[in-house]
């Protein structure tokens, strides 16, 4: 079942204002600006539950290797280096944001293509009342 395109209004332009789109970015940014143009904008506090936004804390299956993790999707901003961190701007933090659980996304890694999927949400702002975080 395709699901609606969506994004918190707030993410959206807080990434427009974060990310360097001048010239021509590399393919996992342009679909990410793409993204960014095309998905429906929506309030904070209209965010479905189950939707990948900023600062969700994301349960990822590797589908190739079979690995589980767990990650905080992060702003491009954010200096805290830590391995529980991913930006925005990388491959995978790029294929998984505005993304549902549950979804299976396959996209080009930088050594190989990858299939993942979402499998939980630990955390999300906008479930927790956290809609300017």
């Amino acid at each position: 079942m395709q699901r609606d395109e969506l994004i918190n209004s707030l993410d959206r332009k807080r990434l427009f204002k974060d990310l360097d789109f001048s010239g021509t970015p590399p393919d996992h940014l342009a679909r990410l600006r793409a993204r960014l143009f095309t998905a429906r904008p929506i309030p904070p506090h209209q965010v479905p539950p189950d939707l990948v936004t900023m600062n969700s804390v994301i349960q990822m299956e590797d589908l190739d290797l079979g690995l589980q993790e767990t990650f905080a999707l992060v702003y491009p901003s954010n200096t805290d280096r830590s391995d529980t961190h991913l930006r925005v701007g990388t491959h995978l933090g790029s294929a998984i944001f505005a993304r549902w659980v549950g979804e299976e996304i396959t996209f080009q890694g930088r050594r190989r293509q990858q299939r993942v999927r979402i499998t939980a949400l630990e955390y999300q702002p906008e479930a927790a009342g956290a809609y300017t975080q």
